[in-house]
């Protein structure tokens, strides 16, 4: 398959999203949707699961974020979120939901025993998640995949393992609507769009992985057989397992694709070339990063032999 020929199938799978639609120029503009809103820019995990109360911990600390900007660090534990007793991790964030962009708020921790108050402004989603996605890619981009979640694999085929020696297509995803539809649905769909398409086995693969936090195993595998019962896949799809169902604190780093349900490139050699977190699932950026991905690694037509020299 020629370079042009997968990316004409790929547009194919995304031509939905990106409609060009002519602007009337005796109607006003139309109202952008409001995409951004507050955020503290924590990651968050019960201190005492299945008890009452249940706490709340911070597992990572978004880089430029407002709890960055705060002093909040790995390991604290949020007690009062201004001034209201905070008894589990899903209080606390519904309380800063409501909290808009800007707006002051004091965080009451508990960290080594000690008591403290610490106060700042909300930040931007958008810009957090931004920031997040800038750093993971200066840190793993060019680097081995190696998550320190187990991933297990149902069919028996390691999915990462098999794709060595090609490029592989790798999404992260749960069983909630919106990573079906924006990410499971859409993998599914390229590789079967491409499959059909051409010869890509020769040089690229797929391979998903299973992810909701904190779940017990058994959970997910009921989980993803659901997924697969209603959108299956002709490539593997593992399931993430922490020790002890327990995500391990500052791990968001290494673990960003399966925790935040992102999608990446990895090259032949299993390091990452792309990597993204978009909550929208792959779009142009995906795309053009496929692109530049099969210009390199993708197979290429066999030279003509030589015709032979005659003797002298």
């Amino acid at each position: 398959m020629t370079p042009l020929a997968s990316a004409a199938a790929f547009v194919a799978v995304f031509a939905g999203q990106f409609p060009e639609v002519p602007e009337d120029p005796a109607k006003p503009p139309a109202k952008k949707p409001v995409t951004d809103r507050g955020n503290l820019g924590i990651g968050l995990q019960a201190i005492n699961p299945g008890q009452s109360p249940e706490g709340a911990r911070i597992i990572f600390v978004f880089p430029e974020s407002a709890a960055a900007e705060m002093g909040l660090r790995v390991g604290d534990e949020v007690v009062t979120i201004n001034g209201i007793d905070v008894p589990d991790q899903q209080f606390l964030s519904t309380e800063l939901r409501r909290e808009n962009i800007g707006a002051k708020v004091k965080i009451g921790i508990r960290r080594d025993g000690t008591m403290m108050e610490l106060s700042g402004r909300m930040g931007s989603f958008q810009k957090t998640r931004k920031a997040f996605q800038d750093h993971m890619r200066r840190e793993q981009v060019g680097k081995q995949f190696e998550p320190l979640a187990e991933v297990v694999w149902p069919a028996g085929v390691d999915g990462i393992k098999a794709s060595r020696g090609k490029v592989a297509l790798v999404v992260a995803f749960d069983g909630c609507q919106n990573c079906i539809e924006r990410k499971w649905k859409k993998f599914v769909s390229m590789e079967a769009t491409l499959r059909r398409a051409g010869k890509t086995a020769e040089w690229l693969a797929f391979a998903g992985i299973f992810s909701s936090s904190e779940t017990p195993f058994p959970a997910n595998q009921e989980s993803l057989r659901k997924v697969l019962e209603r959108n299956s896949a002709a490539f593997p799809v593992g399931i993430a397992r922490y020790a002890g169902d327990r995500i391990p604190l500052n791990s968001h780093l290494r673990d960003a694709l399966i925790q935040t349900h992102g999608v990446c490139i990895l090259d032949p050699e299993g390091k990452v070339l792309y990597i993204e977190i978009d909550p929208e699932g792959p779009g142009v950026e995906f795309l053009t990063a496929f692109r530049e991905a099969q210009a390199k690694f993708g197979k290429k037509p066999e030279a003509a032999p030589k015709a032979p020299v005659p003797p002298k």
